[in-house]
């Protein structure tokens, strides 16, 4: 019966592998799809040139440059750190495209892509005129 026994767990430790690595392929697969669509969705700013008065110039992934002036924030909330030029001058692309000043501010790529273009939203995300309508 002990053999058995042995057979059977080494049968169960085999399956129990086996799933274990198909659930990570799985979620592997998963969390790809979830960066396409959040790519696909999110524009992203792959440059950041600092300009006078606190205008910076910023180029997209998808081709899409201009200068967005953010000038109207500085001094507001969490935006006080811009009130020392030199800390604005610091800048930089966060790992999802946003702009980041150190862990202090961040900025959202696509806020900043409508200001850069001039778009609304629903121009930007044409998606979201077909979710509304679905609503």
């Amino acid at each position: 019966m002990l053999g058995v026994h042995n057979v059977c767990h080494g049968s169960l430790a085999r399956l129990a592998t086996m799933h274990t690595d198909v659930l990570a392929a799985c979620e592997n697969r998963i969390a790809d799809a979830i960066s396409m669509w959040y790519i696909g969705r999110v524009k992203h700013i792959i440059k950041v040139e600092v300009l006078k008065e606190y205008r910076l110039c910023l180029e997209f992934a998808d081709g899409t440059t201009g200068t967005a002036d953010v000038s109207r924030l500085v001094g507001k909330g969490i935006f006080s750190l811009w009130n020392d030029y030199v800390e604005f001058r610091k800048v930089q692309i966060g790992s999802s495209g946003e702009l980041v000043w150190g862990n202090q501010v961040d900025l959202c790529p696509d806020a900043l892509y409508m200001m850069v273009t001039g778009q609304q939203p629903d121009e930007v995300f044409p998606s979201l005129k077909l979710e509304a309508a679905l609503a």
